[in-house]
């Protein structure tokens, strides 16, 4: 035999796979750019974020220790609610109290309060009124440039006294002692100078940079090398929300590429190399697989030649293989398909007549043994019926009926289930469902029947606009007695009229036996009750009868002289 197959399979992959791993080889040159640029925006970014998150959780510890000391401290209070002589010991007290706290926050550059009633500004060392003064001048500054939603404000010049030079600061300003009636200021200036250092720590400056701008576009600091710093172009840019600062990160030049510049012939050697053990892999494992393929094509034409010789067709030249398998699998799936329905069907039909012999006490004996075998010995057997049919069910389509049939069907065999129960249920007419539920015996019998019952009721109550009525039989211990416990859940039925509908109702022995003379009147009470619960005009004869049955019997409705006896 040729190998005619083969060969048509690997001309059919070696092309394709050489026509992708050129267009896959032009694209990876292409892109390999890209790919290292995305790269290096998706780590500028991560750094960006980190280095925010830096200068936001320093300058929140500022704030945070601000508000405690303006919490605990109330001598800034009293010093801004101070009205008569100055207190000096409160003064000194105030400013060793704002020095630890600079000492222990080395961000901070300086301090000062602020009091409204005579503009008098406190810094710790000097008392200065804050008209035509430079820490005046610095707070007007400050509350200009503050944004709403942040204390912090933009970056400014700032100096403490007028010999000093300025130097970048951004000012926390917070009211005392409280916002609701602030008598004054407490103004902490941060240094930019100090942010910058403190970040420093977590960044390396070759051919990288980092900016950081407020939020009117002023340069609060920046990182790098002085190039970068200058014409690098930003591949990240984060805001705060905390600040509503941005900082912007990248890298200068192609400062991401040169890692990978010098190593285009490693390159191009590599994917030379890959593209030929590309190329022998596909032929060397295109030849494994067809193995299994050519036995197969050689038991076909095996086959398919003595099928045609035993017809008399000698003229045939060759055999379809991949049409006859095509042929043989198509037949295969169709008998399968066919078996299983017809299996599926019988099973089915022989359940439902396996049922009905159940219920009538006339199933054999080995269809007997056969199911106790599997579904044990004991069962007991309960009755499903829908309530007053014509006012409710019928008022619904044959087709919604059915859909309603089928539901409860399936409620009542999934709450069976989950007892660990197996039901076997069948509408015997359209208003009622007969079950057996079937278990192994214990010695206190099975009361699942009656919750199984019970929940049903519930269940279809709460979600079907109807209700049902669940007639149970007592529990028997061999399934040849199934039809007597059905029958038990039949004469159950028959008191639904005198013990209400939506319920279950079992089956009582005391009701039916144990009396010499049968309570006729009771009997034909329970009648009427049902007769006039249906609905119908049934009730009306059903009384006239139990009356006429009480004259015939000397029975009268008031007590007489002649002594006889009241109905």
């Amino acid at each position: 035999m040729n190998r005619l197959w083969l060969h048509r399979m690997i001309w059919s992959y070696v092309p394709l796979y050489f026509i992708f791993f050129t267009f896959l080889f032009i694209v990876f040159v292409h892109t390999m750019e890209e790919q290292l640029r995305l790269s290096a925006k998706d780590s500028s970014a991560v750094f960006a974020r980190q280095m925010l998150q830096s200068v936001d959780v320093t300058l929140k510890s500022v704030e945070y220790r601000i508000i405690r000391e303006l919490l605990h401290n109330n001598r800034l209070a009293d010093f801004m609610l101070e009205k008569g002589p100055a207190d000096v010991y409160a003064r000194y007290e105030i400013a060793m109290q704002l020095r630890e706290l600079k000492k222990e926050l080395a961000v901070i550059d300086s301090f000062y309060l602020l009091r409204f009633s005579d503009g008098l500004a406190f810094n710790g060392n000097v008392l200065a009124r804050s008209s035509g003064e430079t820490m005046a001048v610095g707070f007007a500054a400050a509350t200009a440039s503050g944004a709403e939603g942040s204390r912090w404000t933009d970056v400014r010049p700032f100096r403490e006294y007028p010999f000093q030079q300025e130097r970048m600061v951004t000012s926390l300003v917070y009211p005392v002692p409280d916002s609701r009636q602030p008598k004054g200021l407490l103004i902490v200036n941060v240094s930019a100078a100090a942010l910058r250092e403190q970040a420093s720590g977590l960044f390396d400056g070759k051919g990288t940079f980092v900016r950081l701008y407020d939020r009117s576009g002023a340069p609060v600091f920046a990182q790098g090398d002085a190039e970068a710093v200058a014409e690098g172009r930003a591949l990240a840019a984060i805001s705060s929300d905390y600040t509503g600062w941005k900082l912007e990160s990248g890298f200068h030049g192609r400062a991401p590429l040169r890692s990978t510049s010098g190593h285009s012939l490693l390159w191009m050697t590599l994917v030379i190399v890959i593209g030929a053990l590309g190329a022998f892999s596909v032929v060397y494992v295109t030849r494994q697989h067809y193995k299994p393929i050519e036995r197969l094509i050689g038991r076909i034409h095996v086959l398919d030649s003595q099928r045609f010789r035993a017809a008399g067709n000698t003229g045939r030249s060759g055999p379809d293989e991949f049409a006859f398998i095509a042929s043989a699998i198509e037949s295969l799936a169709a008998r399968s398909t066919t078996s299983e329905k017809r299996v599926v069907e019988a099973d089915i039909w022989r359940r439902k007549q396996l049922i009905r012999e159940l219920l009538a006490g006339a199933a054999p004996p080995d269809k007997l043994a056969a199911l106790t075998g599997t579904q044990g010995s004991c069962a007991a057997a309960f009755i499903v019926e829908i309530d007053r049919p014509r006012q409710t069910f019928g008022q619904y389509s044959a087709r919604d009926q059915s859909l309603f049939r089928y539901i409860i069907g399936s409620v009542a065999g999934e709450l069976a289930g989950r007892s660990g129960r197996e039901l076997w249920e069948e509408w015997q007419s359209p208003t009622r469902l007969s079950a057996v539920l079937f278990s192994h015996c214990s010695d206190r019998g099975d009361p699942e029947a009656g919750a199984i019952g019970e929940a049903l009721v519930r269940w279809v109550s709460d979600n079907l606009g109807f209700t049902v009525t669940v007639g149970i039989g007592d529990p028997v211990r061999s399934l040849d007695q199934v039809a007597l416990s059905y029958r038990q859940a039949e004469e159950a039925l028959r008191y639904k009229a005198a013990l209400g509908h939506g319920r279950t109702i079992r089956y009582r022995k005391e009701d039916t036996e144990g009396k010499a003379e049968p309570d006729t009147r009771s009997r034909a009470i329970r009648r009427i009750a049902e007769a006039y619960r249906s609905g119908g005009d049934e009730w009306i004869r059903e009384l006239e009868q139990f009356l006429n049955g009480c004259a015939a019997a000397g029975w009268t409705g008031r007590r007489s002289g002649s002594g006889r006896r009241r109905c």
